[in-house]
């Protein structure tokens, strides 16, 4: 069964998806110009005045796969303009954790070898860097891609003691903890009391319980 604020969003997902359906496939959108400029300036409204934070978070995987040189770039920059506006970091953050734990109701998230819907899979990093492009992208517009890889190549380590303008609680690692953005989680250490260099690797706590050293989500490098 479907809550209202779901059955809501179902339905205006669909809604968008008639919208895209005929600036794609009406091919006066192609040969007639006015007729395009009509749709393109449509959905760039809708975008600025009626689009909600999951729709802008599906906004920054969006491609213009093929039209004529005009027709894309004008979509694209619509697609720009959207994604480096300044928004209300602590706003968008709950609107991305109320669409995670949407999906989290709808598939789960408690099986460890569903790597797509568990708890610290895929989805999960596919939404931080999501959240990293519009939270980040007003100040620093060259995170922006549709690729989730390149995102987190973009956005560096972090040492973090705050989240949304509080401290981090000594669940989630006060007062510094580690965040790499680009590996598994148990990359991004809690609680950091020092930081040592060291000229070869040695094996980590949760390495040496049998979790990989590489970490990479894309290789799917869980366990040795």
């Amino acid at each position: 069964m479907l809550h209202q604020k779901e059955w809501t969003a179902h339905v205006r997902c669909k809604e968008i998806v008639k919208i895209l359906g005929r600036m794609i496939f009406d091919g006066r959108s192609f040969g007639d110009a006015s007729v395009g400029h009509e749709h393109i300036q449509s959905f760039a409204e809708y975008q600025e005045r009626e689009a909600w934070t999951w729709e802008h978070m599906a906004l920054t995987r969006a491609r213009v796969i093929s039209a004529p040189p005009e027709f894309r770039a004008r979509i694209e920059s619509v697609i720009r303009d959207v994604l480096i506006r300044p928004r209300d970091r602590a706003a968008t953050a709950n609107d991305v954790a109320d669409m995670r734990r949407a999906i989290a109701l709808e598939k789960g998230e408690d099986d460890l070898w569903d790597l797509k819907y568990a708890a610290g899979g895929l989805i999960d990093i596919d939404f931080i860097a999501q959240h990293l492009q519009l939270v980040y992208a007003a100040d620093k517009p060259d995170i922006l891609s549709v690729s989730t890889l390149e995102v987190l190549d973009n956005e560096q380590n972090l040492l973090c003691y705050g989240w949304n303008g509080q401290d981090l609680s000594p669940d989630h690692g006060w007062p510094l903890r580690l965040f790499v953005p680009s590996r598994y989680f148990w990359k991004s250490a809690k609680w950091l009391r020092g930081l040592e260099f060291m000229d070869r690797n040695r094996l980590g706590f949760w390495e040496q319980r049998g979790y990989h050293d590489e970490a990479d989500p894309w290789k799917e490098t869980r366990y040795w």
